[in-house]
This record gives C-alpha cells, sequence and structure tokens, in this order.
C-alpha cells in the first residue's frame, strides 16, 4: 500500500472518531451553559421578590399607622 493512501486511510479512521466527539463536547458545554444561565435565572427572580416584600413591608407600616392615627382621631371625638 502506498504511503499516500495509509495518510489518507489514517486521516478518514482520525476523522471519524474526532469529529463525533468534538461534537458531544461543545453539545454538553452547551447545555451546561444553558443550565447556568437558567440557574442564574431563577435565583434572580427570586431576589427580586424578596426585595420587593420587603419595599412592601414598610408600607404596609406606614399605612397602619396612618389608619391608626385616622382612627385614633375618630374615637376621641366621642
Amino acid at each position: 500500500m502506498p504511503l499516500t493512501t495509509r495518510i489518507l486511510a489514517l486521516d478518514n479512521a482520525l476523522a471519524r472518531t474526532f469529529v463525533p466527539i468534538v461534537l458531544i463536547v461543545i453539545g454538553i458545554y452547551n447545555k451546561l451553559v444553558s443550565l447556568r444561565n437558567r440557574y442564574k435565572n431563577a435565583f434572580s427572580k427570586i431576589d427580586m421578590q424578596l426585595k420587593r416584600r420587603y419595599d412592601l413591608k414598610s408600607l404596609y407600616a406606614r399605612c397602619a399607622h396612618g389608619a391608626r392615627i385616622l382612627y385614633s382621631g375618630l374615637f376621641s371625638m366621642r
């Protein structure tokens, strides 16, 4: 068998084994990046909800304070 035929056969064998491995590695990497983005997005949403609750807490306290002042004025009129 001539040398060029052997080299071509070797290149063909390497291509058949190397290309699928590279494609699998790329697929795994893309899946990991996708999972990382989903993880960050989920915790970002949780953080946003907790911040909204914290902001509402002070709003409820001010509302209750205003209602207390209003009702104390109404009950003291008697």
